[in-house]
């Protein structure tokens, strides 16, 4: 179909958007992005907590998540796209009744609905799994970002639509340029001399005594690479939401440390790509954040995740980092935290360290692969959308 005879066609994403999250952002830069170069007269909405910013920053129209029907009014396709959105974990079935009713809405209109390289986490309860499976059976297509996501869905019985193993969309985000993240580190008070750079992500946890021992760990890692590897440290936040705000954990693990006069903290609000330009600049990074070490990856940094139970209300993310980090053949450089402690980060650190020409080049051997099957979505996006 000629682009000319999508002038009046419209596509509506559903996700998780506009509360600050560098992910989030990411996943629905890299969507707008593809979809405005293979069909660049289509017209893009977005379900946003901030329409006003979303609208701003990704160049779409955007409505509050409590105006969904006048977001989909008129769509031609419903794209549900945006993290582990399939999941009853803690108290998140809560916001996977909305979404599942949501779907149902949209296809009782008539609407196709596509799911865009969503997660989906193992559905423990009997009443859950037969709601997925009544619900996403009557989706037209469902493409996820790892093979666990996979099997979680059909183990719930969703066996009708197709669903495609891809991977995430941040995969395909082009960064900002060296000048933007040189510049933002130098606002920040970050000189990159000949010293080496390390970035270091981490999440709050709710679990008091955990997030405690976890502070002081890597605060003592700060220690050990401004002494062992000469190496300054830039905390790198990925979620700037007032209820979540990744700074706030930054200043006190860099108070903790004796040489915290080595450890910044980026304090702005910035893109994704442009947190993504600046990961570029990295010699090594240390994350509990997902996208973080997506852009890592993107960027051939070497990395070291660290995985596990963060609270009630958000699922473990072994599942979601080891699943990526198998993508691109990094599975050994990962620690779940709720194990951690110095001497085996400091350990794993120097592993990776001696043989980071080598991580590299692996790394951007895996990635021409990836970028491949990121664009998958976006092609079957559009085939839905010409279609019929």
């Amino acid at each position: 179909m000629a682009a000319s005879s999508l002038r009046h066609k419209k596509i509506a994403i559903v996700g998780w958007y506009g509360d600050f999250n560098t992910g989030g952002e990411a996943m629905l830069a890299a969507m707008t992005d593809s979809l405005d170069k293979l069909a660049p007269n289509i017209e893009l909405w977005s379900i946003s907590w901030n329409p006003k910013l979303t609208a701003k920053r990704h160049g779409l129209k955007a409505a509050s998540y409590f105006k969904m029907l006048h977001a989909i009014k008129g769509a031609k396709l419903v794209l549900v796209g945006g993290g582990t959105l399939l999941t009853d974990y803690g108290l998140l079935p809560l916001g996977y009744s909305l979404l599942l009713a949501f779907v149902a809405f949209a296809k009782m209109f008539g609407k196709k609905v596509m799911f865009h390289a969503i997660g989906a986490e193992p559905i423990g309860s009997k009443l859950w799994r037969f709601m997925t499976k009544f619900t996403l059976n009557k989706v037209d297509l469902i493409t996820v970002r790892d093979e666990g996501s996979k099997r979680a869905l059909v183990n719930a019985g969703v066996t009708n639509p197709p669903i495609y193993v891809t991977v995430d969309p941040a995969i395909i985000l082009q960064p900002a340029g060296p000048k933007r993240a040189m510049e933002i580190l130098q606002q920040n008070g970050v000189s990159r001399t000949e010293r080496p750079l390390v970035g270091i992500c981490l999440r709050s946890l709710r679990e008091k005594t955990e997030a405690v021992k976890l502070r002081r760990v890597v605060a003592q890692m700060c220690d050990r690479l401004a002494v062992d590897f000469n190496a300054d440290v830039v905390f790198i936040p990925m979620s700037t939401a007032s209820y979540d705000d990744d700074r706030k954990l930054g200043h006190s693990m860099a108070a903790l440390a004796r040489y915290g006069n080595r450890v910044r903290v980026l304090e702005g609000e910035y893109t994704p790509q442009e947190i993504m330009a600046v990961v570029g600049q990295l010699d090594l990074i240390i994350s509990m954040r997902f996208h973080a070490l997506v852009f890592a990856a993107v960027m051939h940094v070497p990395m070291i995740a660290l995985t596990g139970r963060i609270s009630y209300f958000v699922p473990p993310t072994d599942s979601k980092i080891l699943g990526f980090l198998k993508m691109v053949g990094q599975e050994r450089f990962a620690i779940n935290h709720e194990n951690l402690d110095l001497t085996r980060l400091l350990n794993l650190t120097k592993e990776l360290w001696s043989t980071r020409d080598q991580i590299k080049e692996e790394l951007k051997t895996g990635m021409n692969e990836l970028r491949d099957r990121a664009f998958l979505c976006t092609k079957l996006a559009y085939v839905r959308l010409t279609s019929g």
